[in-house]
């Protein structure tokens, strides 16, 4: 789970890694500010996701994977939940990648993702090699 909080001045990424879905024991839980550069990384990520534009839920029933996402916005007193089961897969897990890339979370997912994201998005290890 990553949350983006907002004050005055700056932006607070908070990321909870849970080590079991059951238990919801955390083995990652790690707080900080971002640097101006990150939350331009992090607001261009939420504006490319186009929340505010969703529907509220989308569902595909023509898979056998269980991937169900979670994402909530708030602006203002302006509030969108959207819910998304096997739905908007590529654009969901997007937003997903550049929140953990912030969150230093690494997953298989994330893994798997870094080789088809965009430069932009890439952990730098991930980068792919220079041609001579």
């Amino acid at each position: 789970m990553v949350r983006m909080s907002r004050s005055k001045n700056s932006w607070t990424m908070t990321a909870v890694q849970y080590g079991d879905s059951r238990k919801l024991n955390d083995v990652l839980r790690l707080e900080r500010t971002l640097s101006d550069d990150e939350t331009r990384a992090m607001l261009a990520a939420v504006d490319g996701f186009e929340l505010w534009t969703r529907q509220d839920f989308s569902w595909n029933p023509n898979t056998d994977d269980g991937a169900a996402w979670m994402v909530e916005g708030r602006r203002g007193t302006a509030y969108h939940p959207i819910f998304r089961i096997n739905a908007d897969e590529r654009d969901v897990r997007k937003l997903a990648f550049a929140f953990w890339k912030l969150a230093g979370i690494k997953t298989r997912l994330a893994e798997t993702l870094s080789l088809s994201a965009p430069a932009q998005l890439r952990p730098p290890s991930s980068a792919p090699p220079a041609s001579s």
